[in-house]
């Protein structure tokens, strides 16, 4: 993947392996990239998710290239059911 962020636009270019590109916003807009553009997309079961703020509402959420959809949980933690608590976080770690 490549990225690139172009900070006099105030926007993050993704390059995905298949050649695929999106731009996403990082300043001076309603739902930016998080970390002042710095977040890399995490890949899961073939998708990619990009941690993002929502600047109006004041919240993070990851937001899905291919879908087009936002989540305010990641899939590998929704991926363990309703039940997936903090706990069990601590228990998994590597």
């Amino acid at each position: 993947m490549n990225i690139t962020k172009n900070e006099e636009a105030g926007n993050v270019t993704y390059t995905m392996p298949d050649g695929a590109t999106y731009t996403v916003p990082y300043k001076n807009a309603e739902y930016v990239v998080a970390c002042d553009g710095d977040e890399v997309p995490s890949k899961w079961v073939g998708k990619h998710y990009l941690y993002m703020w929502n600047t109006v509402a004041g919240n993070h959420d990851w937001y899905c290239f291919e879908e087009d959809l936002s989540y305010d949980t990641p899939p590998w933690i929704r991926s363990f059911g309703p039940s997936w608590t903090k706990e069990d976080s601590e228990l998994i770690k590597v």
